[in-house]
């Protein structure tokens, strides 16, 4: 989970479930609500993302990611600038 004073909390999360992929969802009120989820992969399976403060409006998701069955994991990043909403 990245924090950041104009990011508010940032979670991002492995979607494990067809489709799979990368998702996320940002809360402005201390993770009291949370926004709808955005995919951010849903081209492959995946596994331990973590998230960091990038700059004032992004941050960069680093995970595990895997292009199809049978095929090695490999690290992949994604660099998400989440809406205010």
């Amino acid at each position: 989970m990245a924090i950041g004073p104009r990011l508010g909390l940032l979670r991002v999360y492995g979607y494990r479930d067809p489709p799979f992929g990368i998702r996320m969802r940002v809360s402005s009120d201390d993770g009291r609500t949370w926004s709808a989820e955005t995919t951010i992969r849903s081209d492959g399976g995946t596994a331990d993302p973590l998230s960091s403060r990038r700059e004032a409006r992004s941050s960069l998701a680093v995970y595990y990611f895997n292009d199809g069955e049978g095929e090695e994991r490999y690290i992949a990043a994604s660099i998400v600038t989440p809406s205010r909403n």
